[in-house]
């Protein structure tokens, strides 16, 4: 399997949360323009209609041959078409823990089925769209997933962000919290990435090296469900994507057994997720099967 070689990519999530690559070519964009975007009219609306609500469902074992089962709701983005297959962006913890320790004893994933769906008060199974892993990364909190059913996708130069993030911009959150419905969160940057301290976490099994400065802090609402949802910066009266949410902070101010959402959600930068996704599509035949575990 192809390796990513020393990608200065995003990494290590922060504790108490909830829940020189290979120079790259462009990657023609052949979208299924099920609906038609211009620059100049891209509306939260439009956003919206290219996050997909995800619902996964696993089954663990054990050595013993203990079984039991778990799932969830996320977020997930339309990136980009290609070659007949419309790819997403989520987090690798939506699609679901490679391993569960119950109790103190082991549990690893055997199966996982991830589908599109409307949301979870969804009764009509027909339109499911099931999806198909590409690539997972844990350490990352990355995954890729695909399907040859059409979706919406946003405009080439919406997902182009040409500057770095600034303290203060106005940022937006799109996704599902609690898998309910869809919905727009909006905050600012509370920190781009500029942290006082630095560390590198290292992806051995697909070779990317990682440091936090891709780590985004915002002053924003996320909740359960949110995770994997497309951020989305206003520069200059547009709307540029600025990367997906991983996850919220939480806060015990008010004592062991207190805990609350503190406010401020951590996001990975589309940057360095954009870098990753291009070049894991670019050869997908070298991670179609090999990255599922």
């Amino acid at each position: 399997m192809k390796k990513l070689v020393n990608i200065i990519a995003a990494a290590t999530l922060l504790s108490a949360t909830g829940s020189a690559c290979v120079p790259m070519q462009f990657v023609s964009v052949d979208n299924y323009n099920t609906k038609q975007y211009s620059e100049e009219n891209i509306t939260l609306e439009n956003l919206i209609s290219s996050t997909y609500c995800l619902l996964s469902e696993r089954e663990y074992s054990d050595n013993a041959g203990n079984t039991f089962n778990a799932g969830g709701y996320g977020s997930s983005f339309a990136f980009r078409q290609v070659d007949g297959y419309s790819y997403l962006i989520t987090n690798q913890h939506v699609v679901g823990e490679f391993e569960q320790n119950v109790n103190g004893n082991i549990y690893n994933r055997d199966q996982v089925n991830i589908k599109i769906i409307d949301s979870k008060f969804d009764n009509n199974k027909d339109d499911d769209i099931p999806l198909e892993i590409v690539f997972e990364s844990k350490e990352l909190d990355l995954a890729i997933l695909r399907t040859e059913e059409k979706l919406n996708f946003l405009p080439e130069k919406n997902l182009q962000l040409s500057s770095n993030l600034k303290y203060g911009e106005e940022v937006y959150l799109v996704g599902f919290p609690l898998g309910m419905f869809p919905s727009v969160t909006e905050g600012i940057v509370a920190n781009p990435g500029l942290y006082p301290f630095h560390y590198e976490f290292e992806d051995k099994l697909n070779g990317i090296t990682v440091p936090n400065s891709s780590r985004k802090v915002l002053d924003l609402s996320a909740n359960p469900g949110n995770s994997g949802g497309p951020l989305f910066v206003k520069k200059d009266g547009q709307l540029y994507w600025a990367g997906i949410i991983s996850a919220y902070l939480i806060h015990n101010a008010g004592g062991p057994f207190y805990r609350e959402n503190s406010g401020l959600a951590i996001a990975m930068g589309s940057k360095t997720i954009k870098s990753i996704a291009d070049y894991v599509i670019m050869n997908v035949d070298d991670y179609i099967g090999e990255c599922k575990m």
